[in-house]
């Protein structure tokens, strides 16, 4: 595995070039795209370019006005709301730590090496986290 994992570090590196080029590469073909199969001028495709981050920011929006508003009704503090909708996503990412796999080429090492520190921070985490969010509902 990680004889694999050096092999993709190394191609990558030797071969991909920097992100921020991809990001303006595909705005590029999109923009094309949309004008010559959706019949749209370039100044229309420009509005939807700016506004697709308006959009993400929408569904962020509707996610919080989902959880408050139902953790309004079963009488949970939102500050409690909010710990508990941060400790989730917290808690998926120690479970599954993709978010490693890119130090984990550049440090030559493989997942089995950090998935026991990724229990054990998960375990003792949860314990802890779970015991104040207890307490919080309990006093206060």
């Amino acid at each position: 595995m990680k004889k694999l994992t050096n092999f993709c570090v190394n191609l990558a590196q030797r071969f991909l070039p920097d992100p921020f080029l991809f990001a303006l590469l595909l705005s590029a073909v999109m923009f094309v795209i949309g004008i010559l199969f959706n019949h749209q001028t370039p100044f229309e495709m420009i509005i939807h370019w700016g506004n697709g981050f308006w959009s993400f920011l929408a569904f962020g929006m509707q996610m919080a006005l989902v959880m408050f508003p139902a953790g309004a009704a079963l009488g949970i503090d939102p500050a409690l709301t909010t710990m508990s909708l941060c400790w989730g996503d917290t808690w998926t990412n120690m479970i599954q730590p993709f978010w490693a796999l890119p130090a984990l080429g550049i440090a030559k090492l493989g997942v089995r090496d950090i998935m026991g520190f990724c229990v054990v921070v998960t375990l003792w985490s949860g314990i802890i986290v779970s015991t104040s969010m207890i307490v919080w509902t309990l006093f206060f």
